[in-house]
């Protein structure tokens, strides 16, 4: 025999003969692993020669990756340990240390799994691996995972078309889908395949549990929705709720696509749409079917209706609207509020417009101060007194059509 370095090694053998087929069998033992030329001669003629390479022995074990899975049962700090060894003889011994193996704290094994439960996602581990053989290696973690994305084959849920949803492929893993929180029957495997699919039959959020022995682990969700649409927002819902002092706008979003954002429009007088504020789009990627939530307060208020709608803006400018939605706000032009009073730094307005203006005019009608800037801040003017002198005063208020007086003191 011939090893890599093409030394030659002459070894003697045991051998059997089988007479029914005719075969000659002869056992080497103790060679070393590695890559050999045998020749073999036939008889006692040396010419008659056979010669072939061989590989005896098995390449080093190896672990690829040692994967701390945290959330085990809903709790963050249990944890479960994957780490699968490949080559060497294919049947291993693994051991599990904390922190490192020079420390002898060993966690559990000798065991023949690649699975260890009942850790701590806030430690570090090594697994070592061993084959029959001799052949042996060790990783470290390098910190837990915490989130399961599933992930889709498309990102629009066309009707008739088939989507296919997967969970992370994690070794010795065992699954289960659920569709809004009910277990799907039959759907124990790592990827479901929704096929032909149908508005709104198969409309819903769909998660998996990953099991690994005791440990069960929950994937994020993703949110389906069968509409194909083209547009670069699919609105779920759009409300708006009039509040003690502003009105309230709530909507979500069940798919975007280059999405940048959300301008918000306002008609108080049945006739112009005027733009009162931009909420930037959540969007991290190019596209998702992943629900988010927005909301957007008004606090320039008018008595009667107002109208409010989103305009839905792409990337690329492109538009699109949401429907309308109305609010009958009452009485607002009554609720002025001035607090506190009497005031020694900061007095407060409520209920006055953001393009609002304040001055101050003493007894005897002479403005002293007036107040070219304010800070509006929900709802509410903020006007610094702290440098007026003591004294009663009247708070002009022009606002719009609408002009006020109301009294004020200040006392340092």
């Amino acid at each position: 025999m011939f090893d890599s370095n093409n030394t030659a090694t002459v070894y003697n053998s045991n051998w059997s003969v089988n007479f029914a087929d005719m075969t000659t069998t002869r056992t080497i033992s103790g060679i070393a692993p590695g890559t050999y030329r045998v020749q073999v001669f036939v008889g006692s003629d040396s010419c008659r020669m056979v010669e072939k390479t061989l590989d005896l022995g098995f390449k080093p074990v190896t672990i690829a990756n040692a994967r701390l899975l945290a959330g085990c049962n809903g709790s963050t700090d249990a944890a479960t340990l994957v780490a699968p060894a490949t080559q060497g003889s294919g049947i291993y011994t693994y051991t599990l240390f904390k922190n490192s193996v020079e420390d002898g704290n060993q966690v559990a094994g000798p065991q023949s799994s690649f699975i260890f439960n009942n850790l701590s996602a806030n430690t570090q581990y090594v697994i070592v691996a061993t084959d029959e053989c001799g052949s042996g290696a060790q990783l470290s973690t390098s910190g837990a995972e915490t989130s399961y994305p599933v992930s889709s084959s498309t990102q629009k849920f066309c009707p008739g078309s088939n989507a296919t949803l997967s969970a992370g492929n994690i070794p010795g893993a065992t699954y289960q889908w659920y569709k809004n929180g009910n277990i799907i029957n039959g759907e124990t495997n790592r990827q479901l395949t929704i096929n032909n699919m149908q508005y709104p039959a198969d409309n819903g959020s769909y998660s998996a549990s990953i099991s690994l022995n005791d440990c069960v682990l929950s994937t994020n969700s993703i949110n389906v929705v069968v509409n194909c649409s083209s547009l670069p927002v699919t609105l779920a819902k759009f409300t708006a709720l009039s509040r003690e002092n502003h009105v309230l706008l709530e909507w979500e979003t069940t798919y975007e696509s280059k999405s940048n954002g959300f301008s918000i429009e306002r008609n108080a007088d049945g006739i112009t749409w005027n733009t009162i504020g931009f909420v930037k789009s959540k969007l991290q990627t190019e596209s998702t079917a992943e629900i988010f939530n927005y909301n957007f307060k008004d606090y320039e208020l008018h008595t009667g209706e107002q109208m409010y709608r989103l305009k839905c803006v792409d990337l690329d400018g492109s538009y699109t609207y949401s429907r309308i939605r109305s609010v009958n706000v009452i009485g607002t032009e009554n609720t002025i509020e001035i607090y506190p009073n009497p005031v020694s730094n900061t007095l407060k307005v409520r209920n006055v417009s953001s393009s609002g203006h304040f001055s101050l005019v003493d007894i005897n009608g002479k403005v002293i101060q007036h107040f070219s800037k304010s800070i509006f801040i929900e709802g509410i003017h903020h006007l610094d007194v702290s440098t007026t002198l003591p004294g009663a005063y009247l708070l002009k208020i022009v606002d719009g059509s609408r002009v006020s007086f109301n009294k004020v003191i200040i006392a340092h």
